[in-house]
């Protein structure tokens, strides 16, 4: 009985039972929501690879194509639904919270400390982005950088590790282009003020499992014919819209209206990765383990690759996220005035991270995930979401299944991609994301001439066409009409049709 009693009590120590809530409460996180554009858009491009096509050839897409190739796994593991991929999403949070848990062992962080990072994480991070999305993906391949150069620094065979870091830096890349610019800067920062080993060896073998990443990259694009379109993609949509002509700037915190203390605590909140990097490296010279100095620098180029030009909650959790384990480390070489204080901020952002989560608007514009408690049994869906959102789904699914089953392409105007593969229909252009910031007169063009050569027949619009003056929306309205309407989802049908 004694015996029994003991092994019971090992096995319901506090670290089990904590790490069986982490996992449960990620659970409950992944299966709610469902976001029809950002989310949907990534759930598109993968399911247009899983058909056989090319991205950047075959469609426009704006981010690297690391994103897709993850969401193809998950269809191919576990079939082509949300939910799939939400499985994934879960496994690389399952992921990320294990290797920090291997660095704060690595680095002689206690259990609790340790816990407390994890909630942090865990509140910022996947509970406020619970998809496939670049910059969780980034999250994950920085943490494992990071951990692969603690190894680096301490095991013997450190050219192993050293060549894996340079695997998942370029994997950063992969998922998200100003991610991979950040880690590449931060690791030549990293490789040339604060390794034991000064020296071209170090970066030659990181950069020899970089260079390989890059090189299956390239050689993939080349291959399918698709460089010249992923150059000509990133030129436009990166280069001009974003960066020249700014289609995504927002404001700054301070400049949204309310009063002095709001805005100050609001400045605070979104400089708090940056003030959390500087007070650890400020103390850098009472740190045994340099190789740690690692993650600050990492986050300080993370925020500032990528805060701005859209600076909103979505842009600043993840950094918060990333932030965590710094704050802990902080406190190990900290005064016990500020270990107090330290505590206190880990508590209140654990306790702050949990209410946004749940009762915070998901992904900014969409209901809290409290309010996520209907199941859709649509096979190609499978999460819970709220009753608007079902209502959506089940009127359009309905609709197409009665009116429209026979059609094989129908066009979404103009950002809810996923209905494509919610619908189980083809997009006959080459454009799934159509924000009116990236609309040229070359797309318009490609647009309504693939829709009249191809005579698609219906189409499933999610936005207001009395208040879109582009092209695109005029040849809609000469060429359509609107048959169905579902909250702000219409369904329109060519007039040919009707005659």
């Amino acid at each position: 009985m004694t015996l029994l009693y003991s092994k019971f009590m090992r096995l319901f120590n506090f670290r089990n039972i904590f790490f069986i809530t982490v996992i449960l409460w990620l659970i409950y996180i992944h299966i709610r929501g469902s976001i029809s554009q950002d989310e949907g858009w990534f759930l598109q491009g993968a399911f247009r690879l899983y058909k056989g096509e090319i991205p950047y050839k075959d469609f426009q897409f704006v981010y690297n194509p690391g994103g897709l190739f993850i969401n193809l796994l998950a269809y191919k593991f576990f079939g082509v639904s949300i939910l799939s991929s939400r499985i994934l999403a879960l496994l690389f949070s399952l992921t990320d919270i294990t290797v920090i848990y291997l660095i704060a062992k690595k680095i002689n962080i206690n259990y609790w400390l340790t816990a407390l990072s994890i909630l942090i994480f865990v509140f910022w991070g996947p509970s406020q982005i619970n998809f496939i999305w670049p910059v969780m993906l980034c999250l994950t391949s920085g943490l494992l950088t990071f951990l692969f150069l603690i190894y680096a620094d301490r095991e013997k065979y450190s050219e192993k590790y050293l060549f894996l870091s340079g695997i998942t830096s370029a994997l950063t890349f992969i998922f998200k282009q100003n991610f991979g610019l950040a880690i590449f800067l931060t690791n030549m920062f990293y490789f040339v003020f604060f390794t034991k080993q000064r020296n071209i060896k170090t970066i030659i073998y990181h950069l020899a499992g970089y260079l390989f990443i890059m090189l299956l990259m390239f050689l993939y694009l080349l291959r399918n014919g698709a460089i010249q379109f992923y150059l000509a993609d990133f030129y436009t949509l990166t280069v001009i819209k974003i960066f020249k002509e700014g289609i995504f700037n927002s404001l700054y915190p301070w400049q949204y209206p309310a009063n002095v203390i709001y805005k100050s605590l609001k400045i605070l909140l979104y400089l708090l990765p940056i003030i959390i990097s500087l007070y650890f490296t400020l103390n850098l010279n009472l740190v045994k383990n340099k190789v740690t100095v690692y993650l600050p620098i990492l986050t300080v180029f993370y925020y500032l690759f990528s805060i701005r030009p859209t600076t909103d909650r979505i842009h600043l959790a993840p950094l918060i996220a990333l932030s965590a384990l710094t704050l802990s480390m902080s406190y190990l070489y900290s005064t016990k005035y500020w270990k107090r204080l330290i505590l206190l901020g880990e508590i209140i952002l654990i306790f702050l991270g949990f209410y946004i989560s749940l009762y915070g608007n998901y992904y900014r514009w969409n209901s809290p995930l409290i309010q996520q408690n209907n199941f859709v049994t649509q096979p190609r869906i499978r999460t819970y979401v709220n009753k608007t959102t079902l209502y959506n789904i089940v009127s359009v699914t309905d609709y197409f299944d009665n009116e429209a089953s026979a059609e094989k392409q129908i066009f979404i105007y103009n950002y809810a991609p996923v209905y494509y593969v919610v619908l189980n229909k083809d997009n006959p252009t080459k454009y799934d994301y159509l924000h009116p910031g990236v609309v040229s007169e070359d797309v318009v063009k490609n647009v309504t001439q693939t829709l009249e050569n191809k005579n698609i027949k219906y189409l499933l619009l999610n936005i207001n066409l009395n208040e879109d003056n582009s092209n695109i929306a005029e040849y809609i309205k000469t060429h359509y009409t609107k048959t169905k309407t579902f909250n702000e989802y219409s369904v329109w049908q060519r007039i040919s049709k009707l005659q």
